[in-house]
Formats: structure tokens, C-alpha cells, sequence
């Protein structure tokens, strides 16, 4: 990509991309701080009068400290919401709206806490998945059958001198400081999760005229803007 298509991409993305909006917001830093406290944990979705009250005491304690935030938690959230920094939908199980962060502001909020709290990229356990991939990308594109046996052999003779050991007695735990950073990995991709899975489900909430059946087993009909209710499946053709 040259210097003036990433210049122009970098232009567009600055004036639309509700990620670059937040971080260039009035009040970027309590926004991040706010709704990655209440939205981007396990908590992904809240009821509007829940997050109000919670943003209200959240304003409430950073006015004690010097921040500067006149305005009401409802009048935030509404502002955020025109920003696309926060995306409302009808409750599934009551007539309550709905709150969650989007895409773009789960994006935002995994920079700055990446930027406050950086990770160490290289680590055994990452390095170890990358060379496991590498070995199955090679087998499973090698298109000569002897190869292919032979390395088929040589993971089954692994895994059979792993079976001997362990019937014999001999286990391998893992250290707790190497345990740890596995889990710190996962944990890594865990949180990486969130913002796919909303990507797609803005994506799909933007496909006009299509036809969709709710998993639940309800017959066909046009998906509503919203995309509430249950998990939607395209059934049928555009109209």
C-alpha cells in the first residue's frame, strides 16, 4: 500500500471510525474509562436505566477528583450513541433498551489498556502455536502421500512415547510462571472475541431486505434494524 492510499484510508477512518472518535472525543479519557469499566468486562450489554445509574455514580466520583462533566449520565450516553461509540437495541425479554459498546469502541479501549498495561508479544507459549501451525500448514499442503505418512508416523511415535511416559509414571507439570503466561495468551485472544463477534453482528444488522429465521425456530420474516430477539440466520433470497 502506497503513501497516498494509507493516507487517504487514515483520512477516512478519521472522520467515520467510531474507534478514532472516541479517542479524539472532548472527554475520551473518562469515556474509555467508563465504558470499559461497565461494557468491555464480562459484562457486555446493559439495561438503560442500569448504565445510567452507573454512569452516574462513575461522573460522581470523578467531579469529586477535579474532572470537569456537567452533564447528566443519560445526556452522555445519548452523546456517545451519536458518536457510534455505543450502539442501543430493544431488550430481548422486556420493552427496556439496551446498551453495548461498539466495534469500533471495544477497539479503542483494548488500545489504551494495551497502552497502559503493554503485554510481552513474544513469548514461549505464542512462538510454540506459531510452529505448530507452521507444521500443520506444511503437512496439510503437501500434496506428496509419503511425506505426508511420514510425518503422520512421527507425531504418532510422539504420542505414543507420551503415552509410555505417563503409564510408567513419568508426568510433566507445567511451572506456575509458564502456566501463567499460557494463560495470559489465552486470555488475550479471549478478549479479542468481543469485537469480532460485534463486528459481525453490526455487519449483519446492516444487510438490507433479507430474510432470516430466528434459531429459536420461528418461521422466516425481515430481520428489524435492531436485530433483537435471537441469534438470526439467513434463510432465503434477497427481496
Amino acid at each position: 500500500m502506497n503513501v497516498l492510499r494509507t493516507a487517504r484510508a487514515a483520512s477516512r477512518l478519521q472522520a467515520s471510525h467510531p474507534a478514532w472518535t472516541m479517542l479524539r472525543a472532548r472527554n475520551a479519557d473518562t469515556a474509555v474509562a467508563i465504558l470499559g469499566n461497565h461494557l468491555a468486562g464480562e459484562e457486555r450489554r446493559l439495561v438503560a436505566p442500569v448504565l445510567f445509574e452507573e454512569v452516574d455514580a462513575d461522573l460522581e466520583e470523578l467531579r469529586a477528583e477535579g474532572f470537569d462533566l456537567p452533564q447528566t449520565a443519560q445526556a452522555y450516553c445519548t452523546e456517545w450513541r451519536n458518536q457510534q461509540i455505543l450502539i442501543r437495541r430493544s431488550a430481548e425479554e422486556s420493552r427496556e433498551e439496551t446498551f453495548e459498546l461498539s466495534p469500533g469502541a471495544l477497539t479503542a479501549i483494548r488500545f489504551v489498556t494495551d497502552l497502559a498495561e503493554p503485554r510481552q508479544s513474544v513469548t514461549e507459549s505464542r512462538l510454540a502455536t506459531i510452529q505448530d501451525r507452521l507444521r500443520e500448514l506444511a503437512r496439510d499442503t503437501d500434496p506428496d502421500a509419503a511425506s505426508r505418512l511420514q510425518a503422520l508416523y512421527t507425531e504418532r511415535d510422539r504420542i505414543q512415547a507420551e503415552i509410555d511416559r505417563v503409564e510408567s509414571g513419568e508426568i510433566d507439570v507445567l511451572a506456575p510462571d509458564r502456566a501463567l503466561e499460557r494463560i495470559r495468551d489465552i486470555l488475550g485472544l479471549v478478549e479479542e472475541v468481543p469485537a469480532d463477534v460485534a463486528r459481525v453482528r453490526t455487519s449483519s444488522c446492516t444487510v438490507p431486505a433479507t430474510r432470516w429465521t430466528a434459531s429459536t425456530g420461528s418461521h422466516g420474516c425481515v430481520a428489524p434494524t435492531s436485530c433483537t430477539g435471537a441469534t438470526w440466520t439467513a434463510t432465503a433470497s434477497r427481496s
